[in-house]
């Protein structure tokens, strides 16, 4: 009996659940080009499983590993159901909280089978079990233990002292104006009267 190969691909999208104004989302999204992540809030993630394969994927369990930049690591399974030739499956969002400030790198394998999973948190493999190949596309494959997803959180600090700086600068134009251009123009008023 010959082993049977599998080609499934794994796409993630990250999105925060914080509660903060219009104005911080845009600052936010102007340095950063992407969604406001911020340390101690919340964000959901949702997975979408394809079979890309020739082979019916019988269904197995997708352990997902997030790697914060404190050294913290956080796994979670995921069932997988069988998947025929071009299904997609996707995987119930889940919600997590950002443990710390800057990236969060996101590791993922499947193992075959509806078997209890065992992970170790050092090396992040999974024992006594199967591992069917993940990819991101038709061709980029996602190596175990190797990130395939990152998410960037900042620390509110962040923005408000950013905020603080503008405010300032505002308050010393309007200085400047009163203390400066303002009496500058007067007196050109009364020399030119």
């Amino acid at each position: 009996m010959s082993e049977q190969t599998y080609h499934l691909t794994l796409n993630t999208n990250a999105k925060p659940v914080n509660r903060i104004s219009y104005v911080e989302k845009r600052y936010l999204y102007r340095h950063r080009n992407k969604e406001a992540f911020l340390a101690g809030e919340n964000f959901l993630v949702t997975y979408t499983l394809r079979n890309e394969g020739n082979a019916v994927f019988p269904g197995g369990t997708l352990i997902i590993d997030i790697h914060w930049s404190n050294g913290r690591l956080e796994s979670s399974p995921y069932t997988i159901p069988p998947l025929n030739q071009g299904e997609t499956a996707p995987i119930d969002p889940a919600e997590w909280g950002i443990l710390d400030v800057g990236y969060a790198l996101f590791s993922a394998r499947v193992a075959l089978g509806s078997g209890r999973v065992q992970g170790s948190h050092q090396g992040g493999t999974v024992e006594n079990q199967h591992l069917a190949p993940l990819y991101r596309d038709g061709t980029n494959s996602i190596v175990s233990n190797t990130s395939f997803f990152s998410i960037f959180a900042q620390a509110k600090e962040e923005y408000y002292q950013y905020w603080a700086m503008v405010t300032s600068a505002v308050a010393l134009a309007l200085i400047a104006l009163k203390e400066v251009i303002y009496p500058s123009i007067l007196w050109i008023i009364s020399h030119l009267t």
